[in-house]
């Protein structure tokens, strides 16, 4: 009785997870209860083959077969399992591009000089820098990146910064919404000739906020990935957008940007791509950096850097062609 009673509950959680999955898209998490059960979703997920183990109780070898295949398709769905496309690859030109919120708190500038150039990026978007590494990137990196437009931020949160290989210029949009840890960089950026439109943004955090802020969070990031798709769209020609924009995957601010960009580590990344950790965890838990792009180009290859415990991010690369 008790193992029926078991096998029953397991089916029952194994469904109710698969429907959440298939409806979450349409649903979104503009209420703070839906945007918990996104953001955890992965982690739902991996629990699947286990349930399938106990709801299969007395079917044999089945049992294990069942377990295996559905861990499986669970693996497909947590980590990007990518297929090479044809016709693309890094023949010509390819622009490397990194994202890395190095934290405000950060003072070990000499770990970070010494993680960008092995990262041998063309181009770094910072988030959160502060004074002291803005000094340090300035004098100690002007070599390797000739072109800086760094905005260190006296709160320390609030610092953007872009190192780059190729010219640079900012520009500034009609009206950019004021709800953002790091007041968003517009960029013109000339890559051998052809200009790009590059974005480095960080967006409001959703940390340790009561049920009905995070409603109000939802809604602010909502609209401030709105205003980076009417961006684009109003400039536009090809762009990147460089963000921690602290939402994931699942969410609706990140549905509203990829129906503009596309994501670098969908195209050439290989995992789940987890680039935020939770301290005090040993580990990054949740993808929150990206690299998009316009259409004009596609990524070729993707990934995250080594967590080096400085800032609770770690860095996530791109490299990127022209598309043929």
């Amino acid at each position: 009785m008790v193992r029926k009673a078991l096998a029953l509950a397991a089916e029952a959680y194994v469904v109710l997870v698969v429907a959440w999955v298939l409806v979450s898209p349409a649903i979104g998490d503009l209420t703070w209860w839906l945007y918990v059960l996104n953001v955890g979703t992965d982690y739902l997920l991996m629990t699947i083959p286990i349930a399938v183990f106990l709801a299969m109780i007395g079917f044999g070898r089945f049992r294990w077969l069942g377990t295996a295949a559905s861990a499986l398709v669970v693996a497909g769905l947590v980590c990007n399992l990518v297929i090479p496309t044809p016709g693309v690859s890094a023949g010509g030109p390819s622009l490397k591009v990194m994202t890395y919120n190095i934290s405000g708190e950060t003072t070990d500038s000499a770990t970070l000089v010494r993680e960008i150039r092995e990262a041998d990026a063309d181009v770094v978007c910072l988030q959160e820098l502060n004074r002291s590494n803005a000094e340090a990137f300035e004098s100690e990196l002007a070599a390797e990146y000739p072109y800086q437009v760094l905005r260190a931020d006296r709160a320390r949160f609030g610092g953007m910064g872009v190192l780059s290989r190729y010219p640079i210029d900012q520009f500034q949009a009609r009206i950019v919404p004021l709800d953002w840890i790091g007041y968003p960089q517009l960029i013109d950026l000339d890559w051998n000739g052809r200009h790009i439109n590059l974005i480095n943004a960080h967006a409001i955090h959703a940390v340790a906020k009561p049920g009905l802020q995070l409603d109000k969070l939802n809604q602010l990031r909502m609209r401030d990935a709105k205003w980076v798709t009417e961006t684009l769209q109003n400039r536009g020609g090809p762009a990147i957008m460089c963000a921690d924009f602290n939402s994931t995957p699942r969410s609706s601010a990140y549905a509203e940007l990829t129906s503009e960009l596309q994501d670098s580590w969908r195209e050439a990344g290989l995992g789940p791509g987890y680039s935020w950790a939770i301290y005090p965890l040993p580990m990054t838990l949740f993808r929150i950096d990206y690299v998009l792009h316009s259409r004009e180009l596609r990524a070729i290859e993707a990934g995250v850097r080594p967590w080096h415990e400085i800032s609770d991010h770690r860095a996530v690369t791109a490299r990127l062609v022209w598309q043929p």
